[in-house]
């Protein structure tokens, strides 16, 4: 049990929510009670072991990597490697990789940190993260001009958005933008992707995962938490609810599972 203790009083100095430590503490206190092997065997054996679906093993082995950095156990997996998907998906990141992403760039940079944040509770595309002005942010909202046309969107922020947002930005005029580099210059999308890149590699996610993989992970993530389309197509900025299925990253399986969950007709 000392193990939980000390992976709970990491969760606790990380500043998770209530909700999420629940859910990490709750996946290692069932590998913990396992008593299965701190290796390569047991990592798979207890994933193995665990019903559900491609994306929440996925989310599983990025939980339980976490939990074996915290005790300073070697992780026996190289970086890349995990669980296998259902079917190929486009690249997305799983809240356990956006979370992680959030961390590095916090520890690093104020700008990359507010960046980040700022695209994943946005779910925003990168041309608009790069065009935006400090006079779009408010102190509470923000206004995101939608990169394919139609009306601009204006979204109210989190907390942490907001605290991470006024550090960037409270010694620049209105007209200024809000992303920029260390020269004062607009951080432009091909440089965002450029610095998503230096950490994608830190992560070792695979080639390919670019910055657009935080919309679709979001998105897929607040889709599951029960938005619906027709909100997610408003909020994302999509012109219709079928262009937002198309960033949904769900797999057959997991697909299967919600079936189970929400027909009536169905006896579990």
């Amino acid at each position: 049990m000392e193990y939980l203790t000390i992976y709970r009083a990491d969760l606790d100095f990380r500043g998770l929510s209530e909700e999420t430590k629940y859910r990490y503490m709750r996946l290692v206190t069932l590998f913990v009670d396992s008593e299965r092997d701190y290796t390569r065997q047991g990592v798979q054996a207890f994933l193995q072991s665990l019903k559900g679906r491609g994306t929440y093993k996925r989310w599983c082995f990025g939980v339980l990597k976490s939990f074996f950095e915290c005790l300073e156990i070697n992780w026996p997996f190289k970086s890349g490697e995990g669980p296998k998907l259902d079917k190929p998906l486009q690249p997305f990141l799983t809240e356990v990789e956006c979370r992680t992403l959030l961390e590095m760039a916090q520890a690093e940079s104020d700008t990359h940190f507010a960046l980040f944040r700022s695209a994943a509770v946005t779910i925003s595309r990168r041309v608009e993260i790069s065009r935006l002005n400090v006079a779009d942010y408010d102190g509470a909202n923000i206004r995101i001009d939608t990169a394919k046309g139609g009306d601009p969107r204006v979204l109210t922020l989190d907390k942490e958005t907001i605290q991470a947002l006024d550090i960037i930005s409270s010694d620049r005029g209105p007209n200024e933008p809000l992303f920029r580099t260390s020269a004062g210059a607009r951080i432009s999308p091909h440089a965002l992707g450029a610095i998503f890149r230096k950490y994608r590699r830190r992560m070792g996610l695979p080639d390919g995962t670019g910055l657009h993989a935080i919309r679709r992970g979001v998105t897929t993530l607040m889709f599951q938490g029960g938005m619906r389309e027709t909100e997610l197509q408003a909020f994302g900025g999509w012109k219709s609810p079928s262009m937002v299925a198309r960033y949904v990253q769900l797999t057959p399986g997991e697909a299967s599972m919600t079936a189970l969950e929400t027909n009536p007709l169905v006896t579990v």
